[in-house]
C-alpha cells in the first residue's frame, strides 16, 4: 500500500488516500489470461461449428453447373455458354493492344 503524509505550517497531519497494487508473477499472469482467452475461443469454436452445421443439416446445396441459368436473372435471358472462336478471339486481342 502506498499513502503519504504531510504537515502543514500549523503542524496539523494531512493524510493522503491509500493506494494499493497487486503486482502478479507470471504465472499469475498467464492464469488470469487462460480464464480470458479460453471462454473466448469457445464462443469461437460453437460459433464456426454452427455455421458448418446448419447448412449441411437444412440441406442446402451449392451446385454450380456451367450453362445452368443464374437464379438472379430472368428467364428469357441465360447465360452464354459457348466458348469464342479463334478469330474473335484475335480481333480481341488486336483491339486490345496499345498503340506505339
Amino acid at each position: 500500500m502506498f499513502s503519504a503524509i504531510g504537515y502543514t505550517s500549523d503542524n496539523l497531519v494531512l493524510h493522503s488516500a491509500q493506494i494499493s497494487r497487486v503486482l502478479l508473477t507470471s504465472e499469475d499472469a498467464w492464469a488470469e489470461t487462460r480464464q480470458m482467452i479460453i471462454p473466448i475461443l469457445g464462443v469461437v469454436g460453437v460459433v464456426t461449428l454452427i455455421g458448418l452445421v446448419v447448412p449441411f443439416l437444412l440441406g442446402r446445396k451449392k451446385d454450380f453447373k456451367i450453362g445452368a441459368e443464374a437464379r438472379f436473372r430472368a428467364a428469357d435471358s441465360p447465360l452464354p455458354v459457348e466458348s469464342p472462336s479463334e478469330e474473335s478471339l484475335n480481333r480481341l486481342l488486336e483491339e486490345s493492344r496499345f498503340e506505339e
